[in-house]
């Protein structure tokens, strides 16, 4: 059985070429992602630190807890649709994990 830890270990810690490799491309991407909506320039940034962090980065993966949707809430506007946010979300998460969403 693979615990959280072990999941953590090989996927975030393990020095393995092939491994640094693979998340040395993951940050090129999420350096070089097209911030062009005013929307996308507040929420892509947030979802980017929680990916990049110890403990949410398996929002990728569709993990989402309240705690998580409380740290991206401060990025929404009243006046955001959620038409609009959920585009801006299936559009990033394709970058993250492309073929999940295709």
């Amino acid at each position: 059985m693979t615990t959280t830890r072990a999941y953590d270990h090989v996927f975030r810690l393990c020095p393995r070429p092939h491994l640094n490799q693979c998340r040395a491309f993951l940050n090129l991407q999420l350096d070089q992602y097209p911030l062009t909506t005013e929307l996308e320039k507040r929420l892509i940034p947030q979802i980017v630190q929680l990916v990049l962090s110890p403990d949410d980065h398996r929002i990728c993966l569709g993990n989402w807890n309240s705690a998580k949707l409380k740290s991206l809430s401060s990025a929404f506007l009243p006046a955001d649709l959620s038409e609009a946010i959920e585009a801006v979300l299936l559009d990033f998460f394709r970058t993250l994990v492309p073929h999940a969403l295709t």
